[in-house]
């Protein structure tokens, strides 16, 4: 104690108080966020009220104008697009034959890597179909089932429900 009050480091009691706060407090927002994926939906009590009131918004490329919601289903293999129903906003990583046999059901589009001039993007502009595309970490931050509001206009993409 005497060496750090000597070379002027020693932290007040305030100090070393608010930094423990701190930690705390982080170590509790990270345990809550590690559950937001559908975990807090099976776990009674807070974490259920927490997940429920939150919200994530993703960005990308706006590609046609229009806002739907939904439940998100994602699309990557042949058998994700026989099970695809009318009016599920399509998450996918790329255009592939798959989610261009959905396109025409889909009530909203979010693509993780296609661009502005690819098929998908050219039939949902056709078709009037809200489509966000270039949307980051989109696959890993959306799972079947959950409810999403594709703002074709802006460009976002708002996970509320079903997580």
């Amino acid at each position: 104690m005497l060496a750090e009050l000597a070379a002027g480091t020693a932290k007040r009691p305030s100090e070393r108080t608010r930094v423990g706060l701190r930690e705390v407090l982080l170590k509790a927002a990270t345990a809550l966020m590690g559950c937001w994926r559908g975990a807090a939906l099976a776990m009674p009590g807070m974490a259920g009220l927490i997940a429920v009131r939150a919200e994530l918004t993703l960005h990308g490329r706006r590609v046609s104008g229009g806002c739907a919601t939904g439940r998100a289903r994602r699309v990557v293999t042949v058998a994700d697009a026989e099970a695809f129903q009318a009016d599920d906003v399509l998450a996918a990583a790329d255009c592939s034959d798959a989610v261009l046999a959905c396109l025409p059901l889909a009530g909203a589009i979010v693509l993780e890597g296609a661009g502005e001039l690819c098929a998908a993007a050219a039939l949902a502009r056709e078709l009037g179909i809200p489509a966000v595309f270039a949307v980051r970490e989109v696959m890993r931050s959306v799972w079947g089932g959950a409810w999403l509001t594709v703002d074709g206009d802006c460009g976002t993409i708002s996970l509320t429900e079903g997580w």
